[in-house]
C-alpha cells in the first residue's frame, strides 16, 4: 500500500521509473527489520519474536527446572545454575589441585574426609596441616593467656588453653631447649575441636617450678611449630587457677605489682643502668660563684635535715672547695617535706649547651591514649636524682648553704637541661608502645581493655626493673 501511494505522487511514472522506486522501498524496508532486530538484541532480556527467551545480550536463554534453581552450583558454591553451566568448570582448585570447583567449594577444606584418611599419604599431609593451623589460630584482637614456668632449670613462656587435656609442646622446642631428654614412645591418640586426628611423636619427662611448688610431669610433643600449650593436667597438678591469671582489678592490682615488682617500689633511691649524664659548657665560659643566701631561721632546721638526707642516699658530697658555687632555694612541697634547689639560672644554665630533645606536645600524649578505658598514673621517685652525673658534671653543680659547699652526684633539679634529658631517657625506655604516655617523670598507662591494660603495667614496670629505676608508691595511681 505504501510503494502504491508513492507511484501515485509520482506526475510521470514510466515502466522504468515504477521498477525502480519498487525496489528502493523494499531495500529500505529491509534494512529498517535488520536495524530494529540488533536494537533489541541489545536491550532489555525478554522474549523474541518467537517467544524464545533471550538474556540481555540476546543469546538464548536455558530454561531450568524449579530444583535446578534450589540447586547450589557444585563448581563455584553459588546458585540459580550447575555444574555444567558453571564458568569455573575447568578451573583448577588450589587446595587439593583438581579440576572443576573453586576452592572455596573444596571438600577438604570444609573437613569432609574420605573413608581411608589415616592410610592415606596425601590425606596425612592435610591432616598435619590442620593441627599446626590449631595451634596458630587466634583472634588478633585479644592476646592470648600466657604463663612463664620454670623447665629443668629453664624459663619457658606457655598458653593456657584450658580446652586441652593435656599439655603440649612443639618438636622445634624440644629439639632446641630439650635435646637432652628422652622422648618416650606413646600410644595416645587426641582429636583436636575441629575432630581432627594428632598424633603425638612421644612425650618427655620434666622437671616444673611454679609459685615456690615443684613437681615433675609429662610434656607431650607434636610435630607442629606453634606455641607450647598448658592444659588441665598441668593446672590441675600446679594448682593454678584459670580466672586468676592476668586479670586486673582495681582492688589489687597495686598489691599485684607491689609483689611483682619490689625493687621497683623501694623505698630507696633508684639508679639509672645506663649512661651517665654529661653537662656540655659553651665556649670561654668563667667559673661563677656565689655565697649562700641567708635563710628564714625556722627554715634552717628543715634544710639542714633535708642536706643530711641527700647526703645519706649519696646525691650529695660535702666539698672543701670549688671553682662554681650555686646559692640554693628551698621549697616547700605538697606533702608538707621540703625540696632544696640551687639558684642554677644565675650560674651555669646561661653558659650551658642546649639539649636539642624536644618535649612532647599535650596532643602526641592524647594520641597514645586513645580509645582507654581505665588509666593509671606512675610516678618516679626524685626523677632527675635517679641519674648519675660524670665527674666533670659534679663540678659544675655545687651548691653553697648554711652547712658549707656540697657538690651533686646526680643530675639535680633546677638545671635547665634536666626536663629533656630525662624526657629523652624515659622515650628511650617506654616509646613505641601503643597505651603508655610519658612525660618527664610520669608516666600515664590505659588500654583498649582490662588485658591490655595490665600487659601495658607488667611492660612498664618491667623496664623501670630492667634500668634500676623506682616509683613512689604513694603517688602512683592505678585503674581509674
Amino acid at each position: 500500500m505504501r510503494k502504491l501511494n508513492k507511484l501515485l505522487n509520482e506526475s510521470e511514472v514510466s515502466l522504468e521509473r515504477a521498477y525502480n522506486i519498487a525496489v528502493q522501498m523494499e531495500k529500505t524496508d529491509q534494512d529498517l527489520e535488520v536495524m530494529t532486530t540488533k536494537v533489541h538484541k541489545i536491550g532489555v532480556a525478554g522474549k523474541d519474536q518467537q517467544g524464545q527467551q533471550n538474556d540481555t545480550r540476546g543469546h538464548p536463554r536455558h530454561v531450568r527446572s524449579d530444583n535446578q534453581y534450589n540447586k547450589l552450583c557444585k563448581c563455584c558454591g553459588k546458585g540459580k545454575h550447575t555444574k555444567e553451566f558453571g564458568w569455573f568448570k575447568d578451573r583448577k582448585c588450589r587446595i587439593c589441585g583438581n579440576l572443576g570447583h573453586l576452592m572455596a567449594v573444596c571438600r577438604l577444606k570444609r573437613g569432609k574426609k574420605p573413608c581411608n584418611y589415616i592410610e592415606n599419604e596425601y590425606e596425612q599431609e592435610n591432616v598435619l596441616e590442620d593441627i599446626q593451623n590449631l595451634f596458630v589460630l587466634s583472634d588478633t584482637h585479644v592476646s592470648p593467656y600466657k604463663l612463664e614456668l620454670l623447665i629443668n632449670a629453664r624459663k619457658v613462656i606457655f598458653e593456657i588453653d584450658t580446652g586441652a587435656a593435656i599439655s603440649v609442646i612443639s618438636k622445634n622446642m624440644k629439639d632446641k631447649y630439650f635435646n637432652d631428654c628422652e622422648l618416650y614412645k606413646c600410644i595416645l591418640k587426641l582429636r583436636s575441636y575441629v575432630n581432627n586426628l594428632i598424633t603425638p611423636l612421644g612425650f618427655i619427662s620434666v622437671d616444673i617450678v611454679y609459685d615456690k611448688k615443684q613437681i615433675k610431669a609429662k610434656l607431650y610433643v607434636v610435630e607442629n611449630r606453634g606455641p607450647s600449650l598448658i592444659g588441665h593436667d598441668l593446672l590441675k597438678k600446679l594448682n593454678i587457677k584459670t580466672l586468676n591469671i592476668n586479670s586486673l582489678s582495681c582492688e589489687n592490682i597495686k598489691d599485684t605489682l607491689v609483689s611483682k615488682f619490689p625493687e621497683v617500689f623501694s623505698d630507696e633511691l633508684g639508679t639509672y643502668k645506663g649512661e651517665q649524664v654529661n653537662l656540655v659548657l659553651k665556649e670561654k665560659v668563667s667559673p661563677k660563684y656565689f655565697k649562700a643566701r641567708p635563710l628564714p631561721f625556722s627554715m634552717k632546721e628543715l634544710v639542714a635535715e633535708e642536706i643530711n638526707r641527700l647526703v645519706s642516699q649519696g646525691v650529695l658530697t660535702p666539698v672543701k672547695s670549688s671553682e662554681w658555687a650555686t646559692p640554693i632555694v628551698p621549697v616547700l612541697k605538697g606533702n608538707g617535706k621540703l625540696r632544696v634547689c640551687g639558684d642554677f639560672k644565675v650560674t651555669i644554665n646561661q653558659y650551658l649547651e642546649d639539649d636539642k630533645y624536644p618535649l612532647p606536645k599535650i596532643e602526641d600524649l592524647f594520641v597514645n591514649l586513645n580509645k582507654g578505658e581505665k588509666y593509671s598514673r606512675v610516678d618516679l621517685a626524685h626523677a632527675y636524682q635517679q641519674l648519675m652525673l660524670t665527674e666533670d658534671a659534679k663540678k659544675l653543680v655545687c651548691i653553697n648553704t648554711h652547712l658549707g659547699l656540697f657538690q651533686y652526684n646526680r643530675l639535680p633539679f633546677g638545671v635547665k637541661v634536666a626536663p629533656n634529658i630525662f624526657q629523652h631517657i624515659m622515650d628511650q625506655l617506654l616509646a613505641g608502645r601503643p597505651g603508655i604516655a610519658v612525660f618527664m617523670d610520669d608516666v600515664v598507662i590505659t588500654g583498649k581493655n582490662d588485658q591490655e591494660h595490665y600487659e601495658n603495667l607488667l611492660f612498664v614496670f618491667s623496664q623501670l626493673k630492667e634500668m634500676g629505676l623506682t616509683v613512689s608508691a604513694d603517688k602512683c595511681i592505678f585503674c581509674r
